[in-house]
């Protein structure tokens, strides 16, 4: 475990018992203090010394369909000492079960990171099969991972998230201005975008 309780401002958010074997297919069901304190976890293990391996004996199975999203979840898995194991979707067949298949892949690694252009009702399916937590990290709908991970980008360069702008240009049908729109003012961050379409 890496700590008990995460404290901010002399604020208990939550325990990290809390957040043990959930699925983060979206943000539609986390809180607030969910999201903080999953920000923070990040933070922590990003800040710790690289021999030291939190995850050590755990397996990772990343399913994957961009090389350099898979590139970086693998070397973050394996700086917390965990084994990553890479799937590429093109090696699935057309039709899939895919209760089924998460079973298969739950017998084996302990988190399971999903990239592939599949729905969230699909990934719901899937997460219904897997007794291990599924993490999206982007699919057709929502890019959740992704705009997490830009999330901690600008509490680490600014210190802190409230009021901060963030700004998208582009179409409003990308994953990640979905999850944007979704995420942002839930941590308290102001999202403008402009889109043609």
């Amino acid at each position: 475990m890496i700590f008990d309780y995460v404290v901010t401002n002399s604020y208990v958010l939550l325990k990290l018992s809390d957040l043990r074997g959930r699925d983060l297919i979206s943000f539609d069901h986390w809180t607030r203090q969910d999201i903080l304190t999953l920000l923070w976890i990040a933070l922590d293990l990003k800040s710790k010394e690289t021999n030291v391996k939190l995850c050590q004996d755990l397996s990772c199975t990343v399913f994957y369909q961009d090389v350099l999203i898979k590139a970086g979840l693998v070397k973050g898995i394996n700086n917390c000492g965990a084994v990553a194991t890479s799937l590429h979707s093109s090696h699935l067949p057309s039709t899939l079960n895919l209760e089924l298949f998460a079973r298969c892949l739950s017998s084996a690694s302990s988190v399971i990171f999903v990239e592939a252009p599949w729905t969230e009702e699909e990934l719901t399916h899937l997460a219904t099969g897997s007794s291990m937590p599924i993490i999206n990290v982007r699919s057709k709908d929502s890019a959740p991972l992704l705009c997490l991970a830009e999330c901690m980008t600008l509490f680490e360069h600014y210190g802190y998230l409230r009021r901060i702008v963030v700004a998208y240009l582009g179409p409003t049908t990308d994953p990640i201005a979905r999850t944007y729109i979704q995420l942002l003012p839930k941590i308290g961050l102001h999202f403008r975008y402009f889109s043609d379409s």
